[in-house]
């Protein structure tokens, strides 16, 4: 509808009238206005062949792009918000500005006269050739110092030079490699310094600025190039998902009838699948800190259809504490309130956000301690462009929308994920003489059994089962039913359900030992009613179900540790957070049944 060029007043307005009603409430806004997936251009005379096309890279090359670019944020940023009086660039709830959403040059939707069109390719291969020049003297002698057989773009007479598969790329080390990713590096931080300044100089944005947030198809060779290019931006940002397969049509953003899937637990990457490498989308919330750069996940999920989706906020908000990641933002909800029927990437059910009151004041009340580097590597710029990678890298979760696209991904080794489970890791890129220091390795991370750096958190493989222990918080996440009779230092747990999160947390900022007042919360599975999948592994869903969102009953018990001689009042909440009853106040030490469809209660001593 109308030039891609032109902006949408009406639209602009909307946004202006979101950042009022989120400055009422506190709620800072994160700014994301350029997503290729979303753009298919019109025929353009400046830009020919993307007629119809997603226009993945294009942003990197052409400056004339930039300069569309450009022009929307100055509409976005410098019209005044007839609700504010300012314009966004100068109101403190905009703190972040996204410039490119999911794209990169290292990605697999980089292929040269297949999603680039034959115009843009040549250009990009005549800005390469350019470079070449600089470099060799000449787009010939470069050719001549590779030695390497001609492709298709080797057009040394007009001074074009073809540009290697991004696999290749990562795997021949030939030297036309080395030098093709360092073209595709430089290009991209580039292109991310022109609008970085841009936003900063010409709009006097003071929003913190987010380069991109995707991914590699090799993160532990291309994966440095791509974060030291996105590390010219204030803030490193990544999206993770976690999810089983599901296959079938649309089933990378529907559920529906006739589709196959399977229920997959983070839990289960060794041990319970019989020590088979772990999946792609393990750890979907943390990675390296790169460059001292703050890091934030600005999408995460656990989509949907999969019962063990309960286990997604505790560990997001622990190990993210671990990390000291700097913001974790769930993604998405379609409805105002609690959703109605779980869609792929619903999170406003019990499930996900109705964990948050305990995973919130984990996160933002510190209750998990931040933990020293485990392993600190340097990478020089000449390793960095001579594809040395770097020693381990965690392969983040893709959302099912882009996931095909991913082709080759390398990335994850149980080395990998049990050093991030253990503490950060920081990599300084581009920076500095080769160095590493790596505790890690000499800590048994292989094992089944992985503890934090600072004995709080335990991943037990074997089990699916992880234990926070902190003076302020207890939980227990996973298959709980294995470990029935588990002992927390505040807290026992015996549950029937095979699988659970529960957490204890204090509510008056003293140890869970003098505590007076405490939140506990349990929840189980949540699913569509009427949905209906029969059998086990992979199989064909013969119905989505629809409102309302069930709750699989919670069966067991609880009993607090200590706190003798005091009378115990137990108040359960509804999903909002409203008392609904009183229940009989046991001593603390007598066992606490638990409700089959209450999440939360609190507990008051005295």
């Amino acid at each position: 509808e109308g030039s891609f060029r032109e902006v949408d007043s009406s639209k602009v307005d909307r946004l202006q009238r979101l950042a009022a009603m989120l400055s009422e409430q506190g709620i800072y806004l994160s700014l994301s206005i350029y997503f290729p997936v979303w753009l298919r251009l019109a025929h353009d005379a400046e830009f020919p062949g993307y007629e119809g096309k997603q226009p993945f890279a294009l942003s990197y090359f052409s400056e004339a792009f930039r300069d569309v670019m450009k022009e929307w944020w100055r509409a976005v940023l410098l019209t005044p918000s007839p609700y504010t009086g300012l314009p966004l660039a100068r109101d403190p709830t905009l703190a972040l500005l996204e410039l490119v959403n999911e794209d990169s040059t290292f990605f697999g939707t980089f292929k040269p006269y297949r999603v680039i069109p034959e115009t843009t390719t040549h250009e990009v291969e005549a800005q390469f050739g350019a470079w070449l020049s600089v470099r060799y003297g000449s787009v010939s002698k470069a050719l001549e110092v590779w030695s390497s057989p001609r492709i298709k773009g080797d057009e040394p007479e007009v001074g074009r030079v073809g540009l290697l598969p991004l696999w290749n790329v990562a795997h021949d080390g030939s030297t036309r490699a080395r030098d093709t990713a360092e073209f595709l590096a430089r290009s991209m931080r580039d292109a991310y310094a022109d609008m970085h300044d841009f936003l900063r100089r010409a709009l006097g944005a003071h929003a913190l600025t987010i380069c991109s947030n995707w991914t590699t198809v090799d993160e532990l060779v291309l994966g440095p190039l791509d974060n030291w290019a996105n590390s010219v931006c204030d803030v490193m940002d990544r999206h993770g998902y976690f999810a089983g397969p599901h296959l079938g049509d649309s089933a990378a953003h529907t559920v529906r009838a006739g589709q196959q899937y399977d229920d997959s637990s983070m839990l289960q990457w060794a041990g319970r699948n019989n020590g088979a490498a772990p999946p792609t989308s393990v750890l979907p919330f943390i990675e390296p800190r790169v460059n001292g750069r703050p890091h934030v996940v600005s999408e995460l999920g656990w989509s949907w259809p999969n019962r063990f989706r309960a286990e997604g906020p505790l560990l997001v908000a622990a190990y993210g504490s671990l990390h000291d990641v700097d913001g974790l933002m769930w993604f998405a909800s379609g409805a105002v309130g609690w959703a109605q029927s779980l869609g792929k990437f619903e999170v406003s059910d019990l499930a996900i956000m109705g964990q948050f009151p305990a995973a919130a004041a984990i996160y933002r009340q510190g209750l998990v301690r931040g933990a020293e580097p485990v392993v600190d590597v340097t990478l020089s710029e000449g390793s960095l462009f001579a594809l040395r990678g770097v020693p381990l890298a965690a392969q983040t979760g893709l959302d099912a929308l882009r996931a095909p696209g991913a082709q080759e991904r390398r990335g994850n080794s149980r080395d990998a994920i049990a050093t991030l489970l253990r503490g950060p890791v920081n990599e300084r890129l581009g920076e500095g003489a080769d160095a590493l220091e790596d505790e890690a390795r000499q800590s048994g991370v292989g094992a089944a059994v992985v503890g934090s750096h600072t004995g709080e958190l335990t991943w037990d493989a074997d089990k699916g089962l992880v234990t926070l222990v902190a003076p302020r918080a207890n939980a227990a996440v996973g298959f709980v039913g294995s470990a029935s009779g588990m002992t927390l230092p505040a807290i026992d747990v015996t549950l029937e359900n095979d699988y659970a999160s529960v957490a204890l947390v204090s509510l008056d900022g003293e140890p869970l030992s003098r505590s007076k007042s405490m939140l506990l919360q349990v929840v189980t599975e949540v699913s569509n009613a009427g949905f209906e999948a029969a059998g086990h592994g992979v199989r064909r869903i013969a119905a989505a179900g629809g409102p309302p969102v069930l709750l699989r009953s919670i069966r067991g018990h609880v009993r607090l540790h200590g706190h003798e001689g005091q009378e115990l009042t137990v108040t359960a909440l509804d999903g909002n957070g409203q008392a609904t009853r009183s229940l009989h106040s046991p001593r603390p030490g007598a066992g606490l049944p638990l409700l089959p469809d209450v999440t939360h209660y609190v507990l008051t001593l005295r």
